[in-house]
C-alpha cells in the first residue's frame, strides 16, 4: 500500500483513544486506505517522497453520517441568518426571548426571515405558539422558531 498524499492540518481528529490528534496523514488514494496518522515527519517517513499539501489551519476529521438531522439542523439554525434562543445562550426567561424577538424585527429589513431555535417552553415559560402569536411578534416578515428538541414549534409565512 504505497501512499501517494500527505495531508497535514492545524489538528487531525483521529478517533483513536491511544492518540486522539495528530499532525498529517499519509494515504493511497487508489485503495482509498490510511498508510500512516502521526507527526509530519513520522508521516513522511512512512511514505518517503511523497508531496506534503498544506491545509492550513483546517481541522481534518472522519465522515460524519447524521441518521435523524439533529446536529446539521443545530449547526444551521444556530448561526445567523438564524438565531438561537436557548436557556443556556443567555435567554433564561419567556421575556428575555420576547425581548430578542423585538430587537430582531426592528434591525433586520422588512420582509428578511427569522429563524430562532432553542424556545423551551418549560424552562422559559413559553407559551405554545400560535400563528397569531407570530404574526404580532414579526408583523412584516417570515419566521419560525424551532422548539430546544430541533422539532417545529411555529411558522408564519409572509
Amino acid at each position: 500500500m504505497p501512499a501517494d498524499l500527505i495531508l497535514k492540518a492545524s489538528s487531525i481528529i483521529t478517533m483513536e483513544p491511544s492518540s486522539p490528534r495528530a499532525e498529517a496523514v499519509a494515504v493511497d488514494t487508489t485503495a482509498g486506505t490510511i498508510v500512516a496518522v502521526g507527526s509530519l515527519a513520522d508521516v513522511q517517513a512512512a511514505a518517503p517522497g511523497v508531496t506534503v499539501t498544506d491545509l492550513g489551519s483546517t481541522v481534518l476529521m472522519p465522515g460524519f453520517i447524521d441518521p435523524h438531522s439533529h446536529p446539521m439542523l443545530a449547526g444551521m439554525v444556530t448561526q445567523e441568518p438564524s438565531y438561537w434562543i436557548s436557556p443556556c445562550m443567555g435567554f433564561p426567561s419567556y421575556a428575555d426571548v420576547q425581548a430578542k424577538w423585538k430587537q430582531l424585527d426592528a434591525a433586520l429589513p422588512a420582509g428578511t426571515p427569522v429563524i430562532c431555535n432553542g424556545l423551551d417552553r418549560l424552562l422559559q415559560g413559553a407559551p405554545e405558539l400560535t400563528n397569531a402569536d407570530l404574526e404580532a411578534i414579526f408583523p412584516s416578515r417570515p419566521a419560525m422558531i424551532l422548539d430546544n428538541s430541533g422539532h417545529l414549534q411555529r411558522s408564519v409565512r409572509r
